[in-house]
């Protein structure tokens, strides 16, 4: 029998941190827990949740943000 991977799994949503301040967009730079590599807050989107909340509980989960 083989095992096969529902579709949901591969629903993934990301995060590109940003905000407005004084007129000027600004980016929040992430790293790695290692501090070695820039990355971006990403991971699955749960059954019954939207992209929006998705990508909200990744950057607080791997961000703080």
């Amino acid at each position: 029998m083989t095992e096969t991977t529902p579709d949901w799994l591969y629903n993934q949503s990301a995060v590109i941190a940003h905000r407005m301040e004084d007129g000027e967009l600004r980016l929040a730079l992430i790293t790695s827990m290692s501090g070695r590599r820039w990355v971006l807050p990403k991971g699955v989107i749960d059954p019954g949740e939207s992209a929006a909340g998705s990508a909200q509980r990744e950057a607080l989960e791997e961000a703080g943000l």
